[in-house]
């Protein structure tokens, strides 16, 4: 059981949130998309700028691409890699790989192409952003804009059978790759769903790239809830964005945050940012004055612990903050102190430890794992290499190693 059950006190714990969630046996299109076509095809789920597609338009697009990524990679013994950046086209590309029977790299438009391209044997598929970079650094790559033509049925090759615990999409950093599942990233999903209660109709609007971990997480997030997610870069076009929009959750990097809704020098709160967050993905040590400054251009800005492997990990709520703590462990989240020298469990409480590094259980860890990344595994545990302490509360704090 986690221990988030057992020793944080109720009054960090946000109202509402159950503490501990299933996952249902759905593969994520089934979860995401098509359970609206059911109540209303017309409710708008993904965006980029002035283009939205509907529940009804993102199925059959996805149907179509995943059909001919499947075509593109029986005519290859290449690994399939989506490079994409925060664009529409982006993110129909990963949600198509997903529903595809393949293993597909994702990697984000800003991220290091070149040293994974030394280790393995690569087809691109790309959007425009992704496009730019591969072109600049002499890489073919096929267009998603040439994959949403209806498949001709001469090309089809036989079916291929999923399982809802088969890897299909791996995420590199620099550890290695981290493959999940349907089920290990609905897990990560429906943690933040929960975590982020967000109504229906209201909209997210996520800087990252739909080929990160946070870009995909916060997509299928947003889509499970019926919202609209808008993805969008970030400086003054996010921020154009975000002002005609007004949207519930602004998900950005710290940086990408800062550049946004600070990089303007407002430092005063705006009417269309009544009741809306920031959520800012950290990956280990913050500044908590950027936070406060983030914090004093939005509604409030909540920080969001995660990694390739375990996904989201610790978060900040809406309904309490304290400005240095990264927060406390989101549901179905199994936050253990490990001892930092050899990974070894400690079973002394957080609270009563100066220092020790999280070790992270889940069913949103990834599971499989390549390069040094497997080598963090102790047993059932993720080692993540981030230190932290905990007040009497319950709260963790990231430490500087």
């Amino acid at each position: 059981m986690p221990k988030t059950i057992a020793t944080t006190p109720s009054w960090y714990w946000p109202d509402g949130v159950p503490r501990v969630l299933g996952v249902p046996p759905y593969f994520i299109e089934e979860a995401a998309i098509e359970k609206w076509l059911k109540h209303s095809a017309e409710i708008p789920l993904l965006g980029s700028g002035s283009r939205v597609l509907n529940a009804g338009e993102l199925a059959e697009q996805i149907e179509t691409v995943a059909k001919n990524l499947n075509v593109l990679a029986s005519s290859s013994d290449q690994m399939l890699a989506v490079v994409a950046g925060p664009s529409l086209d982006g993110a129909l590309l990963t949600l198509a790989a997903i529903a595809s029977s393949l293993k597909v790299l994702l990697i984000p438009s800003d991220g290091d192409i070149k040293s994974i391209l030394n280790e393995r044997n690569l087809k691109f598929v790309c959007d425009g952003m992704g496009a730019e970079i591969l072109s600049s650094i002499g890489i073919n790559a096929t267009d998603v804009s040439t994959l949403k033509d209806p498949v001709n049925q001469d090309q089809v090759g036989p079916p291929i059978s999923r399982a809802f615990n088969d890897t299909v999409i791996g995420l590199p950093f620099d550890k290695g790759v981290a493959w999940h599942s349907h089920r290990s990233i609905l897990a990560g999903a429906i943690s933040m769903q929960a975590f982020y209660s967000s109504e229906q109709e209201s909209t997210w609007a996520i800087t990252y790239s739909p080929c990160s971990w946070q870009g995909l997480v916060g997509m299928i997030t947003a889509m499970l809830s019926g919202c609209t997610c808008y993805f969008t870069p970030s400086g003054q076009q996010g921020k154009e964005l975000a002002e005609m929009m007004s949207p519930k959750w602004l998900f950005s990097s710290m940086e990408d945050a800062l550049d946004t809704w600070v990089g303007s020098g407002r430092k005063k709160k705006s009417n269309y940012t009544t009741g809306q967050s920031a959520i800012v993905g950290i990956n280990g040590v913050f500044s908590s004055d950027a936070r406060r400054d983030i914090d004093n251009s939005v509604g409030s800005a909540l920080t969001l612990l995660g990694s390739p492997v375990t996904l989201a990990m610790l978060g900040a709520h809406p309904s309490w903050y304290l400005d240095e703590a990264a927060g406390i462990a989101l549901p179905n989240m199994h936050v253990t102190p490990a001892d930092p020298d050899n990974g070894e469990p400690i079973t002394t409480l957080w609270e009563l430890i100066d220092e020790a590094m999280i070790s992270a259980w889940a069913p949103s860890l990834a599971p499989s794992l390549e390069g040094q990344a497997a080598d963090q595994l102790s047993g059932k545990r993720y080692l993540t290499g981030v230190l932290a302490a905990s007040d009497p509360n319950g709260m963790l704090y990231v430490l500087d190693d």
